[in-house]
């Protein structure tokens, strides 16, 4: 009987947890509709407010798990500036002219090229210091004839003009690369990194020899 009752209590405990985390998973749903209910679609991420502010949204994932967070955000860090200048999205922004680049996550106006990255625990809306005519995204890149940006992180040591991708597939994402280096996301990618991927072997073989000739 002692057996019984701890048994109907365990599962009394689960049912009443299952009920409150259904009950959370609710009420951060009806929270978050409450908050985008705050904010006017303009197109695609451009937002306004009842005031008339401009906000590009974004989207994490949402505690609890199961629901799916946005946030609003209506400052921009200029990166073409020496000491990174906040500047309001009022301030900076075209609306008439503001669109998604192809399909990628990278915006445009008629000025600026903007993409949403986070650092750490921040997500922030950046303006990337592109030639504003002659820029170009490659992959999941972004690049003028002299810069190259993974999302808002500038590549070091890149010769942008011969700058191409390798697509991703299921065994390795998206690599980058010029004539001296391999590229993954932002980071030049280490011999250890590069052996570690499976890559089909000729074009592995061929990749090895160009960038890592003293491991042949």
């Amino acid at each position: 009987m002692k057996n019984a009752k701890i048994i109907i209590f365990i599962f009394m405990l689960l049912t009443t947890s299952c009920h409150t985390n259904l009950h959370d998973i609710e009420t951060q749903k009806k929270h978050i509709e409450q908050i985008n209910s705050d904010y006017i679609q303009i197109k695609d991420i451009l937002y306004k407010d009842k005031q008339g502010n401009y906000y590009l949204q974004y989207q994490y994932p949402g505690y609890p798990t199961g629901t799916i967070a946005y946030g609003y955000e209506n400052k921009v860090y200029d990166l073409r500036l020496r000491e990174s200048k906040i500047k309001l999205l009022n301030d900076v922004l075209q609306e008439n002219s503001f669109h998604r680049i192809d399909e990628t996550k990278y915006f445009s106006d008629n000025k600026n090229i903007y993409a949403i990255a986070d650092f750490a625990t921040d997500i922030n809306v950046y303006i990337l210091p592109l030639q504003f005519s002659n820029y170009k995204v490659v992959g999941q890149y972004i690049k003028d004839s002299q810069t190259v940006f993974w999302n808002a992180r500038q590549l070091l040591d890149v010769e942008a003009k011969y700058f191409k991708v390798i697509p991703a597939n299921a065994n390795h994402p998206e690599l980058g690369y010029d004539e001296k280096y391999l590229y993954i996301r932002n980071d030049r990618l280490s011999y250890e990194e590069f052996n570690s991927l499976n890559i089909e072997s000729t074009i592995k073989n061929k990749l090895k020899q160009q960038y890592f000739p003293e491991e042949n």
